[in-house]
């Protein structure tokens, strides 16, 4: 499975990265959607601090911050 990521005018083939895609997009889209959603159901009327360390980390919070809204919660 070899298909090019693309990122505006470039285009990425990952194959020579990486020996495997174990997850589809799709999947790891999936998962971040429920995982947000369960945190926005245990969280629910707070508003927890979610603070992503690593570097390009950010766009994964963002994902998964998204359902918290939703849930009613607010940011500040």
């Amino acid at each position: 499975m070899s298909a090019p990521i693309n990122g505006g005018d470039a285009q990425y083939d990952i194959k020579g990265d990486c020996g495997e895609v174990l997850f589809t997009r799709e999947q790891v889209q999936a998962a971040t959607k429920e995982l947000g959603a369960k945190i926005a159901a245990d969280y629910a009327g707070k508003s927890p601090l979610i603070v992503p360390i690593l570097k390009g980390s950010f766009i994964f919070a963002a994902d998964l911050v998204r359902p918290l809204r939703g849930g009613g919660m607010g940011h500040q």
